[in-house]
């Protein structure tokens, strides 16, 4: 992602990127390694990624403007997003200790 988002983005921005994807790297870890409470963080940051990204119109100028390849990767992530926000929640309560 970051690839593709560093010619359409100021540099700013971008770091904003790397760290978003730095802290899902780390939400990633410690899920593997079994850590409860990464699944809220993860949780936290869909709606985080979601509320930032969703209001920009620049996102939805992408498929008005042709670029559909900038357009799949903001849908993709959007709906993995999405599908996180309900897909977490299900495991919690499944998982949950009793």
């Amino acid at each position: 992602m970051l690839y593709a988002a560093a010619p359409l983005v100021p540099s700013w921005l971008l770091a904003s990127l790397a760290t978003g994807e730095i802290a899902y790297a780390a939400c990633a870890i410690a899920v593997a390694r079994g850590v409860r409470g990464a699944y809220y963080a993860v949780i936290a940051l869909a709606v985080l990624v979601l509320a930032v990204s969703l209001p920009q119109p620049e996102h939805y100028a992408f498929a008005s403007g042709g670029q559909t390849g900038p357009f799949l990767i903001f849908a993709a992530g959007s709906a993995l997003q999405a599908c996180l926000l309900v897909a977490v929640p299900i495991y919690l309560a499944r998982t949950r200790r009793r």
